[in-house]
């Protein structure tokens, strides 16, 4: 099973009926894509936990709730840091995830913009645990580079954690997370929990400031570290917004020649610099997949002149418009 480029405006089931994109019990219709972007992006008067299926008959789970986020990420608006978490009724949580799960079968994914900041996410995480066989979230080095906290959350059962890398150059990296020191305790997060024996699965961003070192950060990453590692790019509507300097040229596209961890971009320009055009499906996380599929699927994409003799027009959406 692989990945291959992430699915927009065409006609959802035909694009996951050519395994364009693979992810185990997928969305169903565009009316459950919509249900989870309102997961992913709830109102934003309300603080609470909410909790989503991906479909009908599905057995993938989305607990998402707003709060503060620790990074000021060059490609992402300024976080919105004065949004409390708020506290919730642990018994009504636990009756919710019992009567959603009730045969433990079933896997969970923690969305915020930092999960584990919640006052309550060793609870919270203790009372999935019971009903889901895999919980997964995003990771912050700041709170993962503590030892003692990444200990506790193995105790509640936590399965995995997806890792931003964006760059084995330490001011690249923190120049990208606008955060001094943030690559140093990436290593840290890295090294507590491969201790304690928590799935990591790590990930990148195509820009033009961390694209020169993306070969160098793929060999540290997959060879010294042996880690999962995808290159994602970044959101179209960013592009076309505020970020434009950010996004990489082809020139520089070009010269990743020999990587092997691209995935989410028009499958011609993967041909030219990876021999594998699609990405085993065990180097992402359900995050990741997830991320893919959502927040690209309500992009509009265009075929250009070169789309039209490509013998990989059938397989790909085209450029994002």
């Amino acid at each position: 099973m692989h990945c291959g480029y992430v699915i927009g405006n065409a006609n959802f089931d035909k694009i996951l009926k050519r395994k364009l994109f693979f992810i185990e019990n997928n969305f169903s219709s565009r009316s459950a894509l919509k249900s989870f972007e309102n997961c992913l992006l709830p109102n934003k008067k309300t603080t609470k936990i909410q909790l989503t299926r991906a479909h009908t008959n599905s057995n993938l789970f989305f607990l998402s709730f707003r709060g503060k986020c620790l990074r000021k990420c060059i490609f992402c608006y300024p976080p919105r840091n004065d949004i409390p978490f708020e506290r919730i009724s642990l018994n009504s949580l636990d009756k919710k995830l019992e009567e959603a799960a009730p045969d433990n079968n079933c896997k969970l994914i923690l969305f915020a913009n930092e999960p584990l900041l919640h006052p309550q996410i060793n609870e919270i995480l203790e009372i999935a645990s019971q009903y889901f066989k895999q919980i997964t979230t995003f990771g912050s080095a700041e709170m993962l580079s503590k030892k003692s906290f990444v200990t506790s959350l193995k105790k509640t059962n936590l399965t995995q954690v997806e890792i931003p890398v964006y760059s084995t150059v330490p001011k690249v990296h923190d120049l990208i997370t606008g955060s001094e020191g943030h690559f140093k305790k990436t290593i840290k997060t890295i090294k507590n929990l491969k201790e304690t024996k928590i799935e990591i699965f790590c990930h990148s961003i195509h820009l033009s400031l961390n694209s020169f070192h993306l070969l160098k950060d793929e060999k540290f990453i997959t060879q010294k570290l042996k880690l999962p590692y995808a290159i994602i790019p970044l959101k179209a509507w960013k592009i076309q917004n505020r970020f434009q300097k950010l996004n990489p040229s082809k020139k520089e596209f070009l010269a990743l020649t020999g990587i092997r961890s691209l995935v989410g971009f028009p499958l011609c320009l993967i041909e030219n610099v990876q021999k594998k055009i699609l990405l085993n499906n065990d180097a992402l996380s359900d995050v990741i997949k997830i991320y893919l599929i959502t927040y690209r699927a309500h992009e509009n994409f265009e075929r250009r002149g070169e789309c039209q003799d490509c013998t990989l027009k059938d397989r790909c959406l085209g450029f994002p418009a």
